[in-house]
C-alpha cells in the first residue's frame, strides 16, 4: 500500500453502512492507524530535516493561527449529545 492510498476515505457505499459500536470503534482505530499525522509525507519530511525555511515557516504559521480554531468544531460529534 502506498503512502497516498492510506489516506483514502471509504467508498460511498461503505460510508453509508451503519456499524455496530464495536465495528465503529475498530474502523476509527484503523483509520487513525493509517492516517495519523506522523504518517503524512509532509510530517516525515519536516522531522527528517528535508524542508526549507519557507516550508517550515508556513507550517508554523498554520499551526499557530489556523489549527487552534479547528479544535472546538472538531471536538463535537453529531448525535453524541446526552440527555438527562
Amino acid at each position: 500500500m502506498s503512502a497516498s492510498s492510506s489516506f483514502l476515505t471509504p467508498a460511498a457505499e461503505q460510508a453509508e453502512t451503519l456499524l455496530s459500536p464495536d465495528a465503529l470503534e475498530a474502523a476509527l482505530r484503523d483509520i487513525g492507524a493509517r492516517r495519523y499525522h506522523n504518517l503524512h509525507p509532509f510530517h516525515r519530511l519536516l522531522h527528517a530535516g528535508h524542508l526549507n525555511r519557507e516550508q517550515v515557516r508556513a507550517w508554523a504559521l498554520n499551526r499557530y493561527f489556523y489549527q487552534p480554531a479547528l479544535r472546538p468544531a472538531g471536538a463535537w460529534v453529531p448525535g453524541a449529545e446526552h440527555t438527562r
